[in-house]
């Protein structure tokens, strides 16, 4: 509190801003918060002296909640009560469009692999309720990173969910978000058989169309939805897929399109054995260096698409070590069971 005090009789001596305060005390924070060995103390106090300031007569608080949204360590001071409960009480006669903003940057908010759950059950409830009443503002893609903020809280609002999925069947939504939000919400059965129809209408009339980057995904929700009934769908697109194109794709995705192709084997569908090996040696190598990206995404995959699993990611990191040859990686995926076949 002295040093709050301290700041205030900086700014009336015009020497400071409370902008330039609180970049400070965000810089002061993010090197506590990289220093193994600092205090947690610390950084909480300079949390609060960051509420005073933005509480201040003489806080500019639009420019400067914006601020604190960008800032690399968002994650860790918007969950502080203080700044939390105060953002709220100060965007509470926003406009639309700038409450949109403010939830938009809200739900975009990802903490550490050591701690992805930042917000409290209180905190996601009250982000939540304003967004059911902002979702006609929402872009696709932001309706889809409500759902995924859901996950990462683990706090689940099924009416809104319901609400979102209705927004989806009826309003003709974009292709990528329709892929993302029915893997977000598909686990053992999909959150609604008519938006799975929608979706294999969407593929049949546009599979030339489709951008190899997002090939990987669709079959994998092509075959979720049963193989034998999108079986046109799937050679449509297998035949787009060669041992060229798929080095164009990201690492998530060779993985993400080998794991299709090991479900297609098992649905005794017919996939290039060149395609295979090429993929699995891309993959290969990546394990070999211990490719992080690699086993993240393996390991999320075999969670059915949920976020990592720590005592799977440790056993797949384990097993990664124990692979020889690149047709070993694939005969460890096909005869993994179940776990692929929920995949």
């Amino acid at each position: 509190m002295f040093r709050y005090f301290a700041i205030l009789s900086r700014m009336r001596s015009k020497k400071s801003s409370v902008s330039t305060e609180i970049s400070i005390l965000i810089k002061e924070i993010k090197d506590s918060l990289a220093n193994a060995n600092s205090q947690g103390v610390d950084s909480k106090k300079k949390c609060e002296e960051i509420s005073l300031l933005l509480n201040s007569e003489a806080a500019n608080s639009d420019s400067l909640i914006s601020e604190i949204l960008k800032s690399s360590i968002a994650w860790y001071l918007i969950p502080d009560e203080n700044i939390f409960n105060l953002l709220f009480s100060l965007t509470e006669n926003y406009f639309p469009k700038h409450k949109r903003n403010l939830l938009s940057n809200l739900i975009s908010i990802e903490g550490t692999s050591e701690n992805s759950q930042i917000f409290s059950e209180y905190q996601s409830r009250k982000i939540i309720s304003e967004g059911s009443s902002m979702i006609e503002h929402f872009s696709w893609n932001e309706l889809t990173k409500i759902v995924r903020f859901m996950k990462r809280n683990d706090y689940y609002d099924y009416w809104l969910l319901d609400k979102i999925t209705q927004k989806f069947i009826y309003n003709d939504p974009s292709f990528e978000p329709l892929i993302n939000y029915l893997n977000l919400t598909w686990t053992h059965e999909p959150i609604s058989l008519e938006l799975v129809y929608n979706f294999r209408q969407i593929i049949s009339k546009s599979s030339l169309e489709i951008p190899i980057y997002n090939i990987p995904q669709i079959l994998n929700l092509l075959i979720k939805s049963g193989a034998k009934y999108n079986m046109l769908n799937i050679l449509n697109l297998l035949e787009r897929v060669d041992s060229i194109s798929i080095r164009k794709l990201k690492t998530s995705d060779q993985i993400t399109l080998l794991i299709a192709l090991v479900k297609c084997r098992r649905n005794q569908i017919f996939v290039n054995q060149e395609v295979f090996d090429a993929l699995a040696e891309i993959i290969k190598k990546g394990i070999k260096r211990h490719d992080a990206e690699c086993l993240v995404i393996i390991g999320k995959f075999f969670a059915e698409l949920d976020y990592c699993d720590v005592e799977l990611f440790k056993s797949i990191k384990e097993t990664a070590d124990k692979f020889g040859e690149a047709d070993e990686l694939l005969e460890y995926l096909l005869k993994t069971s179940p776990e692929i076949q929920v995949i």
